[in-house]
């Protein structure tokens, strides 16, 4: 063991992630799973909040509300506990997630605002998804403007693992946002697949190609939507009860 975590926990949970992002969500949850029963076997409490720190991001990337809040209240009980503030901030971040997605909107909103501030005052990892948390929370209030600062400047986060996801959530903004501009939202779209697929993650392919099909069916190009999909969705051998994979299918019978 060394520093504040234990190196098998932080590997479950790394792993638990990288398992999500190439569209294995159930074997993403399960691993992170293991990596909470390894850290609570060691009884050392910076490991056991860095297994639930990496479980409520699996939690959240399947869109499971329910979980997710679990993990961010215990996050949020022990940095309480025991003073580590960044594990507070990460806890913040997800619980303010899940009360925006269950219709406390303002007060989920500003708890993400404050607790990305937070996280990224102190540190890089994983900051990447915790932007696009907050960029999505700004765009689902209407502060288009906002959505796009979080999204300014993403490049320069520190990593590459949720640039697609950026990618795709500029598509998002410039679909329905105060500038739309249907055709950059499809360049966006474009670019976060191929972004996706230079990576193998099927995961953030197929978000950005669902993204990509409502666009064209909005505009009436039902052929061209129809084509796009099945070899993504098809893809998948898992996961099939996640929002991400029952919205795909869903389209895919709209269309059909």
């Amino acid at each position: 063991m060394y520093g504040g975590h234990d190196p098998g926990v932080c590997g479950k949970g790394q792993s638990a992630v990288a398992l999500w992002a190439l569209g294995y969500p159930d074997q993403a949850v399960q691993t992170a799973r293991e990596g909470i029963v390894l850290a609570e076997g060691l009884r050392h409490v910076p490991s056991v909040m860095h297994s639930l720190w990496f479980a409520a991001a699996v939690c959240h990337l399947r869109r499971d509300l329910a979980t997710t809040r679990d993990y961010s209240e215990r996050l949020l009980t022990l940095g309480r506990e025991h003073g580590l503030r960044q594990y507070q901030a990460i806890g913040g971040i997800f619980h303010g997630w899940v009360l925006m997605q269950s219709g406390s909107g303002e007060e989920g909103l500003a708890e993400v605002r404050s607790c990305v501030g937070r996280y990224g005052a102190t540190s890089w990892t994983m900051l990447g998804l915790f932007r696009a948390i907050l960029a999505e929370a700004e765009h689902l209030s209407g502060n288009f403007e906002l959505a796009e600062e979080a999204l300014a400047g993403t490049e320069e986060v520190g990593n590459r693992w949720w640039w697609a996801e950026f990618l795709r959530l500029r598509g998002d903004l410039q679909r329905s946002g105060s500038r739309r501009d249907r055709a950059t939202a499809e360049q966006s779209y474009r670019e976060a697949i191929a972004v996706a697929r230079g990576q193998q993650a099927k995961a953030l392919e197929l978000r950005a190609a669902t993204g990509l099909v409502r666009l064209r069916r909005d505009q009436g190009r039902h052929a061209e939507a129809r084509d796009l999909l099945p070899p993504v969705y098809g893809w998948f051998t898992e996961g099939f009860d996640t929002p991400d994979l029952r919205e795909a299918k869903a389209l895919l019978d709209e269309l059909a």
